[in-house]
């Protein structure tokens, strides 16, 4: 484990904490796209699961969420995004004319109601800074999935103290942000039971937010370099980026599906060889990573945020961004087989390293020709992607032959959602204590 990841502290799970009274919980989602399959991104996930993984546990829930969702709260939802008269303009992080006025009197509107009714707590997952209002109310949790978002960082630093408790879904995001208290740090959580092993096939994958700080662009070059076809599953959340990016790279070689539901996405993932990870910011997570790895599909994967934390008990190499945070660039040699032992819970780590390596080659001595290999693409004078697309596609061609079930293991081991579910219940007891 790193300094960093030292840093933060992460509930240990307990089944004691099913024991007690359920909670009346007000749960806050994001505002921009409706909660339900397919999901827009992993934030829409994580909600969507959580929240019926709570009721499920007997739990209380008033879901606040956007337009459309399922299970929310419908006298007070989140007027979503509408780019229908600009959609070549679109993107996931920016409002046409007038849409952020109507969230902004939605989330004052659903803020009054919350503070005006009983909960014992409010978890707050949207990224609007309106919310830190109701901690002068009630018992506030905010989970941090994204990095710092302007208006919401000044909301937190204004409300200093008072702006309640913070949860994160990674080390590098919680390290990202300024926050008034130590957060925890709680990994996101895979549904091991839709997400199944699968026998692997010939293609590789890549799938998630068609956007440039997902970086889809690097994994076809990646595929190609390795001479893997790819599949490319995924909603277009930047119409410029795909048209300019994606669009020409596309052939016999290289298929974009569009959107699937999960148990599809799932079946798929659980038929390809390798799944590209390709972050171009600092990822707050990569619940894709999780998601392919219980269906025992392998990662070649840039290491950049989150990213390096859910990959760091497996013995497998991550490609190193000289773009990256110095946090980031930290972690990521972590990947690697003299971090698995110490990372896997029970000292587990040695065990999958044989498992997964089946007396091959030690990982830390393709770690030094990965790092000697580095220095002469750039002295070659290729570009940073460029770089980074070997890497991937050695990394790729490595990993497709390691036992998936071993994959699957670690999966399930560390980021079951049974594991989430009882992590969160365990914080809001302590929140509310």
């Amino acid at each position: 484990m790193t300094t960093t990841e030292k840093a933060f502290t992460q509930p240990s799970p307990s089944a004691a904490c099913t024991t007690f009274r359920p909670l009346k919980i007000a749960f806050i989602g994001p505002a921009r796209f409706p909660i339900r399959e397919p999901y827009a991104g992993g934030l829409e996930a994580f909600c969507h699961i959580l929240v019926k993984t709570l009721r499920t546990h007997g739990h209380d829930v008033d879901f606040y969420a956007a337009r459309g969702s399922d299970g929310h709260v419908t006298s007070l939802e989140f007027p979503t995004v509408d780019w229908t008269d600009h959609h070549q303009q679109a993107t996931d992080d920016s409002y046409p004319p007038g849409s952020r006025e109507l969230e902004d009197l939605a989330f004052r509107r659903t803020m009054d109601h919350i503070a005006e009714t009983d909960y014992d707590l409010v978890h707050n997952n949207s990224l609007h800074p309106s919310v830190f209002d109701v901690a002068a109310h009630h018992n506030l949790l905010t989970t941090l999935h994204t990095p710092p978002v302007p208006d919401m960082q000044d909301a937190i630093l204004a409300a200093g103290d008072c702006a309640g408790s913070f949860a994160a879904v990674s080390a590098a995001t919680a390290g990202a942000w300024r926050l008034p208290s130590q957060p925890s740090v709680i990994h996101n959580g895979v549904d091991c039971g839709q997400w199944k092993l699968g026998p692997g096939g010939p293609h590789a994958i890549w799938f998630g937010r068609i956007v440039p700080e997902k970086g889809p662009h690097v994994a076809i070059d990646a595929a190609r370099a390795a001479g893997l076809p790819l599949i490319i599953v995924g909603r277009v959340g930047n119409p410029m980026y795909f048209r300019s990016e994606i669009a020409p790279r596309l052939g016999p070689d290289v298929m974009w599906l569009g959107v699937l539901p999960h148990s599809k996405l799932a079946s798929l993932v659980g038929r390809c060889c390798v799944t590209f990870v390709t972050p171009r910011w600092d990822e707050p997570f990569g619940m894709v990573a999780i998601e392919s790895l219980a269906c025992g599909t392998p990662v070649a994967a840039i290491g950049r945020g989150g990213v390096t934390s859910v990959l760091a008990g497996l013995p497998i190499d991550v490609a190193d961004d000289p773009n990256a945070r110095p946090s980031s660039a930290a972690v990521a040699g972590v990947g690697l087989a003299d971090a698995a032992e110490a990372a896997l819970p029970g000292g587990r780590g040695s065990g999958l390293a044989r498992a997964l390596l089946g007396g091959g080659l030690a990982p830390t001595h393709r770690r030094r020709a990965h790092d000697a290999q580095a220095g002469d693409l750039l002295a070659e004078g290729k570009t940073t992607e460029q770089h980074l697309a070997d890497q991937l596609a050695q990394i790729a061609l490595t990993v497709r032959n390691y036992e998936r079930q071993a994959f699957r293991d670690y999966a399930v081991q560390n980021f079951a959602l049974p594991l989430l579910t009882e992590r969160y219940v365990e914080l809001y007891r302590r929140t509310t204590s």
